[in-house]
């Protein structure tokens, strides 16, 4: 994987910025290679398994308000016009009807739902990868955006958190990440501690010490 691969958008703390990097260039090789019992690329895939190390990492190093957040993110592909052409929802479809007309059902090693990380008024959602579509092939793998939309008007009946628009290989795409309950993840194979606890002993590791005012 790229470091290039996270798209950091609005301007972290130092500290932070610090961790993204490691998360950037560590998260998704160390499961590939530390974790016995996942096939590879499966984190890119789990929001479970690599939001939880996330949270972890983040929780180790100081960050004590890092949390998981369910949430229900969209990507919508817009023409020069600005009329849809390509869309996807990743979250609770069963909730979503309007969106997604899926029979979607949750099993020990899947679940209808998506999850990021929050964490000092930013949203971290480190598998972007599985929105990406022959559509916008260029979208970013991981994705880091303020909390700017905390407080707008809902959407589809759901409370906003961020979103951003940018052209991804010359298309306008939006994606907005919605606030959206979902505790069912808790039952499914990816929250066992084992599957993510070298991962964290090695993004922590990365980070080595910090000081205030260095690195």
């Amino acid at each position: 994987m790229k470091p290039d691969d996270l798209m950091i958008i609005g301007e972290p703390p130092a500290k932070l910025v610090k961790a993204l990097a490691v998360i950037a260039d560590k998260l998704h090789p160390a499961f590939d290679s530390t974790v016995s019992n996942i096939v590879p690329g499966k984190s890119k895939e789990s929001c479970v398994l690599a939001s939880l190390a996330v949270r972890d990492f983040l929780w180790r190093i100081g960050f004590k308000d890092a949390r998981l957040q369910t949430v229900y993110t969209i990507v919508r592909g817009l023409d020069a016009e600005g009329n849809q052409t390509h869309s996807v929802g990743v979250g609770d479809h069963k909730g979503m009807r309007t969106l997604d007309k899926r029979d979607t059902r949750d099993t020990p090693v899947a679940w209808s739902g998506h999850m990021v990380v929050l964490v000092d008024s930013f949203l971290i959602d480190p598998t972007v990868y599985q929105m990406r579509r022959p559509a916008w092939e260029g979208l970013p793998g991981m994705m880091v955006l303020p909390l700017d939309l905390v407080g707008a008007e809902r959407q589809l009946g759901l409370d906003p958190l961020a979103g951003t628009e940018a052209l991804w290989d010359d298309k306008r795409v939006v994606m907005i990440w919605l606030a959206q309950e979902n505790e069912r993840w808790r039952s499914v194979h990816d929250t066992r501690r084992d599957r993510r606890a070298s991962v964290v002993k090695a993004l922590v590791q990365a980070f080595g010490r910090w000081q205030e005012g260095g690195n």
